[in-house]
Formats: structure tokens, sequence, C-alpha cells
């Protein structure tokens, strides 16, 4: 199996690079361990520390 498209210029690579990308980002489910079928963005997201009003469940008022 080869390539199967062939692009004329970077710009319609990109274009193709990046509705792959989002689909793959969001869309497809993360195959890793214990990742429940999340997609990959959500997983990092969730990965990601949280603030402590966050974790506290509550909102800090500005000052």
């Amino acid at each position: 199996m080869g390539r199967t498209k062939f692009y004329e210029g970077i710009e319609e690579m990109q274009a193709d690079l990046d509705v792959f990308l989002k689909t793959h980002n969001t869309k497809r489910s993360h195959q890793g361990r214990d990742m429940n079928g999340r997609p990959q963005a959500k997983a990092f997201i969730d990965g990601l520390p949280k603030n402590q009003s966050q974790k506290e469940g509550t909102k800090r008022k500005a000052a």
C-alpha cells in the first residue's frame, strides 16, 4: 500500500493534516491503559494539574 493522494502544494497538504490531527486528538478514543475510551485531548486536559480553587471547588474573589 502506498500513497493514495498526491499534493500540488503545502497548503493542500496542511489542510488535510489539520483535519487528521483534529479528528485523531478529539474524536478517536485513546488506546492507552486506564484511558477508558477518552479522546487524547480529554486525557491530556484531565491530566493537567488543577489550581487551588479548582481543587477546593470554590472560586476566589478578585481583590
